[in-house]
């Protein structure tokens, strides 16, 4: 069922408490903040939420509802394991209409500031958040969960996490034992809970200097920015301007869904893809088989970020405006160091596309912090820009191509003759998060420049390890 917030929502489901009443299991962040909470039956009725019971350490909740009837979820009784085929339920995207259903399997169990998570390979949307994650008996294994807390206050979102059941049978367990602990959804209460440093050491005081070191072996004219989320700030040249290539899609996308977040772009409506729109290098929909092809403008910007398809960058950039709108966000926003002066593919324009080390940087940063637009929009570009790893060539992949297969990480990518570019964001097995922005330029031997930046990743993930 849907959970529906003045302020956003999420998925839930029901289950039985121990004594035996129907609750509705959803994720903290789902109605963290909200002054009124609704469930929304399958028969499209607004049902009040009464009381709200919360286990904000794991991002879990239990809501209680007065009237509403409705079959409950088993919970499992025997813990899931690795390779385990799951089915993900919910909301995807807050999408009108029936609940979508994703298929995968528990690709492994991560240890995350001390809690345990399944890490799981159905697709998790935003608006997924809550919702139930069923084994072949169609039994609860877990909670689909989107936002993992950090330090700071800041949400890794999209991450492809499932809670264990066995969180929600102690929650229900408290709500029955401690009722005192419920609340009534108000404004006047505060509902955000940082999770609390758990046995998270910050780095150790030469961290910012080895990176520095990693930084100044870097290959042609560097220019990079390494941010920890618990820890020090390590930039080199990383205000100089440098040719963005295919990072201005960030901008490009933030923009297109800041028209959408006002109404002025909607992201349901379709295009076709005409001979014209097809533009030189990267991406897909400039193969021939695509020409009559209908996607949504929401389709686009996934196939943009995705592929780093200069077809649909384009197209964007021609709806929304052109150039002077992605400007127009990337100054209001703050990048000052970003702007779009040629269509993507374009090889005889005498104009560049610019950004810099630190835009990048703060690019992703906002994101975490869900500031591009708003939380909804800053989820979507991290889903997909996490998505990037399974859906493109190895050697575009030069953020993550070192990382050990677990690591999770989200990156944007851009290739120009003798410039190398790479912005993402990665957490580690023990849950710190790090952005990290390089930019290569004026490389005698590009392939030397991918490698050098995969090493130093590889090298500040595993030294966070």
């Amino acid at each position: 069922m849907r959970v529906e917030t003045d302020i956003g929502g999420g998925t839930g489901f029901t289950v039985l408490d121990p004594n035996g009443n129907q609750v509705i299991v959803t994720n903290t962040h789902v109605i963290e903040g909200a002054s009124t909470v609704r469930i929304i039956d399958p028969n499209n009725e607004a049902w009040p939420v009464t009381q709200i019971y919360e286990d904000a350490i794991v991002d879990l909740a239990v809501l209680t509802v007065s009237g509403l009837s409705l079959p409950p979820l088993p919970l499992a009784e025997q813990v899931a394991d690795v390779t385990d085929t799951v089915w993900a339920v919910g909301y995807a995207l807050l999408l009108p209409g029936e609940p979508t259903v994703t298929r995968g399997v528990i690709s492994s169990r991560r240890q995350i500031e001390n809690v345990t998570y399944f890490q799981i390979d159905a697709a998790i949307n935003p608006g997924n958040s809550g919702g139930p994650v069923l084994n072949e008996a169609g039994e609860v294994v877990g909670v689909a969960t989107m936002g993992l807390r950090g330090d700071a206050d800041i949400t890794f979102e999209s991450i492809g996490f499932a809670l264990p059941t066995a969180r929600v049978q102690s929650l229900l367990s408290a709500t029955v034992s401690s009722p005192d602990r419920a609340y009534q959804p108000s404004n006047d209460r505060d509902v955000v809970r940082a999770r609390p440093a758990q046995e998270q050491s910050p780095p150790e005081p030469d961290t910012a200097s080895d990176v520095q070191r990693l930084l100044s072996e870097l290959p042609g004219r560097s220019s990079a920015v390494v941010m920890y989320a618990d820890g020090p700030v390590v930039e080199q040249a990383s205000d100089r301007q440098v040719r963005a290539a295919s990072l201005i899609k960030l901008w490009i996308a933030a923009a297109a869904l800041d028209d959408m977040a006002n109404g002025r772009l909607d992201p349901g409506r379709e295009y076709t893809i005409r001979p014209e729109d097809q533009a030189f290098g990267t991406g897909i929909l400039n193969q021939e088989e695509y020409v009559g092809s209908r996607f949504t403008y929401g389709e686009l910007i996934a196939i943009m970020l995705v592929y780093s398809d200069n077809s649909a960058a384009n197209i964007i950039v021609d709806r929304i405006g052109g150039f002077a709108r992605v400007n127009q966000y990337a100054a209001a926003a703050g990048y000052s160091s970003t702007s779009m002066q040629r269509r993507l593919g374009d090889l005889e324009s005498s104009f560049e596309n610019y950004t810099s080390a630190r835009d990048s940087a703060l690019f992703f940063a906002s994101l975490l912090y869900g500031e591009v637009v708003n939380q909804d929009a800053s989820d979507l570009i991290l889903y997909i820009l996490s998505a990037r790893p399974g859906n493109e060539p190895a050697f575009a992949d030069m953020f993550g191509r070192d990382l050990p297969p677990n690591a999770f990480y989200g990156h944007a990518s851009g290739l120009l003759p003798s410039t190398r570019n790479e912005a993402g964001f990665l957490i580690t097995e023990s849950g710190r998060a790090v952005i990290i922005a390089i930019i290569l330029e004026d490389l005698p031997d590009e392939r030397i420049g991918e490698q050098a930046i995969a090493a130093t990743v590889a090298k500040i993930y595993a030294d966070l390890n």
